[in-house]
């Protein structure tokens, strides 16, 4: 009774809250939203409250806990955002102060299984260690509950219960894991957290839950996988354990896990959403094949959101035409695209707005009798469809470097990722080379676009200096960044500093982003000093682009020591609020942060790593 119940509350509450929440009823979409969490999760340990199952009650008390802790969140976070949470007030540090800093040792890789979270962890807010701290106490009551249950029947030891005890962790984690990462309707919409940032908590609670799953099953095979009438070869029953399907879960959770490691996710980014999505649809089906009775409201807690969101995502991606107007091909490794979507009547809508740093979701095709191997083909992907998966259902997410509010244009700058026309970007390229060949043309390009996505930790308006800190191509939401700056100081609406350091080994990329020194440079001269642009070219070439520099804007070669810098301009502004903004290789952003926080500088790093 309560599966249907919940599954019909909560897909009736989450598609108006999620409808009225894209028309910009923001108070409506939260409640809805707000109303199928509540009943959900009270469903959720309605089972577990009588009959054999009463010593599970503290963990379905535990589940309200959590629900109260989650609207108390909410609440505050809504009503003290530009108060007690803004920089200087009395809860900022939940906000702006971190655990810790990022260690450059080898357990800080984040390309590493199970070691590269420690970053993620170091460097999380006080804020998001408090949420960590309530939700691990949840998953340890959990385990204590179920352990408890299990360790009183007979046919059960301390091992199995233990096992049992880490089943109850992992599907809660897998809860976590599937929820955190929704766009539209969950983290963003009742406390603000983008998605972006949600990922965070998404690979973090998945590889707990993987971690979990494996815990489970060592104690199951030491206190024995053969129990009652549960046998290896057991006729299967939907109303019981089943082993083997047990064995094909762990094997889909262990491969999702180990094919969205980086070098996979960032060098083939089809494949890893591809088989992301694949391997959690059959880790879901066998893990409820393994245990029904369990797992299958947490799973259906997590899908029914998840699933929903995605269809609202879709639509507003492809429910609205969008077109790129003007294009440049930089170099032969990037491209500047000039977009705008519905001619910029309803973009950005009323539920999501534009900022400076928030990306959008890019797909682009060409009409299917022009479609060659280099011109963004139909993409094959493990288990796929044999004719491959068209390019316009692949979203891209791609960083605003510069939006005009009087024609609702966005600007947007791609680099080619990787050697050749072989992968997405790549293609792109040579797909806009077409166009200018002749071979294409605009109009005849499918284009959509979703968002805008992203949220900024630290808002530049309220920093006396920004320094903004990339790393090549990661200049684009710097670049974001600093024009709105350039905007407000000419209005009179802001008076802060602002310091751009930048390295880069293409000038290619300098060149592109010369408007910037321009816009600074027709500033009056009061103005113009609130301004310090910084370049640092590494890369070899001989085109000139010294001649590009000003008196605001400096360019220079080798390498420059970003921590020295940052200390340098935090030391000159003691008394002032200094924010640092910092995007590039994992590296240039560790050293930035280590440099903020020691400089007591807040911090904002964008973690642009889908």
């Amino acid at each position: 009774m309560a599966i249907p119940l919940y599954a019909t509350i909560v897909i009736g509450s989450v598609v108006v809250g999620a409808r009225a929440t894209l028309r910009g009823a923001r108070a409506a979409g939260l409640a809805l939203a707000a109303a199928a969490i509540v009943v959900g999760t009270a469903l959720l340990g309605a089972p577990h409250c009588g009959g054999t199952n009463a010593t599970l009650r503290m963990s379905y008390w535990s589940n309200w806990a959590m629900v109260s802790f989650a609207f108390a969140c909410w609440g505050f976070t809504r009503v003290e955002r530009s108060r007690a949470l803004a920089p200087g007030g009395w809860a900022s540090a939940l906000v702006y102060k971190k655990v810790g800093t990022p260690t450059s040792s080898a357990f800080g890789r984040r390309d590493w299984v199970f070691f590269g979270p420690l970053n993620d962890a170091l460097t999380m807010t006080v804020g998001e260690a408090c949420v960590w701290t309530v939700i691990l106490a949840w998953l340890a009551i959990a385990f204590a509950d179920k352990y408890d249950s299990a360790s009183t029947t007979l046919m059960d030891n301390a091992a199995r219960a233990t096992g049992k005890g880490f089943a109850q962790v992992a599907v809660r984690c897998l809860f976590l894991s599937v929820i955190s990462p929704t766009r539209n309707v969950v983290l963003y919409q009742m406390f603000g957290v983008p998605f972006e940032r949600g990922v965070r908590m998404h690979k973090m609670a998945g590889r707990l839950m993987v971690l979990a799953s494996y815990a489970h099953v060592i104690c199951m095979l030491i206190g024995g996988t053969e129990k009652g009438s549960v046998r290896w070869n057991s006729k299967f029953n939907i109303d019981a354990h089943n082993n083997w399907p047990g064995v094909v879960a762990l094997f889909a959770w262990t491969m999702l896990l180990l094919t969205s490691l980086p070098f996979m996710r960032r060098r083939m980014f089809e494949n890893f959403y591809w088989l992301h999505l694949n391997f959690w649809f059959v880790g879901n089906i066998f893990t409820i094949l393994h245990d029904r009775k369990n797992v299958i409201i947490w799973i259906i807690a997590a899908v029914v959101p998840f699933w929903l969101d995605f269809g609202v995502r879709w639509y507003t991606k492809l429910a609205k035409k969008a077109k790129i107007v003007r294009f440049e091909l930089v170099s032969d490794d990037l491209v500047k695209l000039v977009l705008v979507r519905n001619e910029g009547k309803d973009w950005p809508g009323g539920a999501f707005d534009y900022h400076p740093g928030s990306y959008i979701w890019l797909s682009v095709a060409v009409p299917s009798e022009k479609r060659t191997e280099k011109l963004l083909p139909n993409i094959k992907v493990p288990g796929g469809p044999p004719a491959g998966v068209p390019s316009w259902i692949w979203f891209h997410p791609i960083t605003i470097s510069s939006f005009d509010p009087k024609t609702n244009e966005l600007t947007c700058f791609i680099k080619r990722f990787g050697e050749g026309e072989t992968e997405w970007s790549g293609q792109l390229i040579a797909t806009m080379r077409a166009v200018k060949e002749s071979n294409l043309s605009l109009d005849e390009l499918r284009v959509h676009v979703g968002g805008p996505n992203g949220s900024l930790q630290v808002e530049p308006d309220a920093m006396d200096h920004c320094i903004l800190t990339a790393g090549g191509i990661g200049v684009t939401p710097m670049a974001a960044i600093l024009e709105d700056r350039i905007r407000k100081v000419a209005a009179g609406s802001v008076t802060g500093k602002t310091t751009l350091l930048w390295t880069t080994r293409a000038a290619e990329e300098i060149v592109a982003f010369a408007y910037l020194f321009r816009a600074v440079s027709d500033l009056p001269e009061d103005k113009r000093r609130l301004f310090d642009i910084r370049v640092f070219k590494t890369g070899t070439g001989t085109q000139d682009i010294e001649s590009l520099g000003s008196d605001v804007a400096k360019i220079t070669t080798g390498r420059p020591d970003f921590a020295a810098l940052i200390a340098a301009v935090a030391s000159a502004e003691s008394s002032a609020r200094v924010g640092v903004f910092a995007c590039g290789p994992e590296s240039l952003a560790d050293a930035c942060e280590r440099a903020a926080l020691t400089a007591g500088c807040f911090i904002h790093r964008e973690t642009f790593e889908f």
